[in-house]
């Protein structure tokens, strides 16, 4: 048994002071983010806000995010990310209190920009704090923790905000901005630490030195960036189903009760929390774009399996094939938007990188429900099914840009358009 023990933490081994320092802060802040599992209930049943609003007060806090998450990246090239990421977080902290005292439905899709506005800019920020303390070899496998982190707080942050929205509203956005504090006063303590290796030039070039870029030329010539995005919000727009359509057709089509369906997503995070890093560990030899593919396969196969089947086995099945997807995918498609943006301004690539990926926020939600209202789910899991096969034409053209430019590599002499920008 201490065998067993000792091989499973030997996987959380290896990382820098500066990176345990980030994820605990993340684990922190996540906490407060409960606010995501019960804002729709607050604004349904609280404010009794009606579907036509609520799906603009939604989209519009998915608009924050996109805008950003490319602020954030444009200042992180230009300023310390470890200075962004706790001005990201006072914002929200600031303004997320305000929601239970505010009725009027302008002024709460006008809140919820902002809030989610502050909120995406400090993801991207504290994604380039942890790249630049650990080696580019361990980038995935880093990223693998933080995504542990990240669903152990949202789990703690749900069980303990169900209790508090039970009393009031109220006790739950305040408990959402004391976290957020929190997470705040842990980052300055540590902030030479986490601001150290911050940025070598190899890093970041300067912010004067990339406004000299034309940003349109640049990212037209970055082929292999811009086909990474379009497969990661592809991606992200089957995957968000899991928050919207998802939980209604197991409700409705398979007739599993809501209590049942809690327990069952339990396999989601048992899997995220005990598996993730040391499957990151053991694959963090194979190709990034091998498993971003692999993990596409297993969401399209999660997801098109669906209407063959009902009952709690089959949707146990489902959930662990997304699972295991989510596992594959996630941390290898941000680790390669890293490895092919521009290297005189990695962070507003990582930035607009989130940007395109936020969009999914917006998008999923509206193409499931209509999907959903058409034709009761089947239309959604039979053409997720399809278009992630699709999306192999896509992992075909990255693999060819990335031969064609490992040949290069190793002979200069050999002249290609195709060549990854890198």
């Amino acid at each position: 048994m201490m065998r067993s023990l000792q091989a499973y933490l030997k996987h959380y081994r290896g990382f820098a002071p500066a990176v345990w320092i980030n994820i605990i802060g993340v684990f922190i802040a996540t906490s407060g983010l409960v606010i995501n599992t019960f804002f729709t209930l607050f604004l349904v049943n609280d404010r009794n806000i009606g579907l036509y609003s609520l799906g603009i007060i939604l989209a519009t806090g998915g608009l924050g995010a996109v805008i950003g998450s490319y602020v954030s990246g444009y200042l992180c090239d230009r300023m310390n990310p470890a200075k962004i990421a706790p001005l990201g977080l006072l914002g929200f902290a600031l303004f997320v209190v305000f929601f239970p005292f505010t009725y009027s439905v302008i002024l709460l899709i006008l809140l919820n920009f902002t809030t989610n506005l502050f909120l995406a800019i400090f993801r991207p920020s504290n994604f380039m704090i942890i790249f630049a303390n650990c080696d580019v070899a361990d980038r995935t496998r880093v990223m693998a923790l933080y995504r542990v982190a990240y669903n152990l707080g949202i789990s703690f942050g749900a069980t303990l905000g169900g209790l508090l929205a039970s009393i009031s509203f109220i006790l739950l956005f305040s408990f959402s901005s004391v976290m957020s504090f929190a997470a705040i006063a842990m980052m300055l303590k540590y902030y030479p630490l986490l601001a150290k290796k911050i940025y070598h030039k190899e890093m970041c070039a300067s912010g004067k030195s990339f406004r000299q870029l034309s940003i349109l030329t640049d990212f037209s010539k970055n082929k292999a960036f811009l086909m990474l995005s379009l497969l990661f919000l592809l991606y992200n727009v089957i995957f968000a189903q899991v928050r919207s359509t998802y939980a209604i057709y197991l409700n409705h089509i398979y007739h599993i009760s809501l209590r049942n369906l809690g327990l069952l997503m339990l396999i989601n995070f048992l899997l995220i929390v005990f598996f993730e890093v040391p499957m990151m560990n053991i694959f963090k030899h194979y190709k990034l774009l091998y498993l971003c593919l692999y993990g596409t396969l297993f969401l399209g196969l999660s997801y098109f399996i669906l209407p063959f089947g009902t009952g709690c086995l089959f949707a146990a099945t489902s959930i662990f094939g997304w699972t295991i997807s989510e596992i594959l995918a996630t941390s290898p498609f941000i680790s390669l938007a890293l490895q092919y943006a521009n290297p005189q301004a990695p962070a507003l690539y990582v930035g607009i990188f989130q940007s395109i990926s936020s969009l999914a926020m917006i998008l999923a939600p509206s193409l499931g429900t209509f999907i959903y209202g058409f034709h009761n789910g089947d239309l959604i899991w039979y053409g997720s099914g399809i278009i992630t096969l699709l999306m192999m034409f896509g992992f075909y053209y990255l693999l060819k840009l990335e031969h064609a430019s490992t040949s290069l590599a190793v002979n200069p002499s050999i002249k290609s358009s195709s060549t990854l920008t890198l």
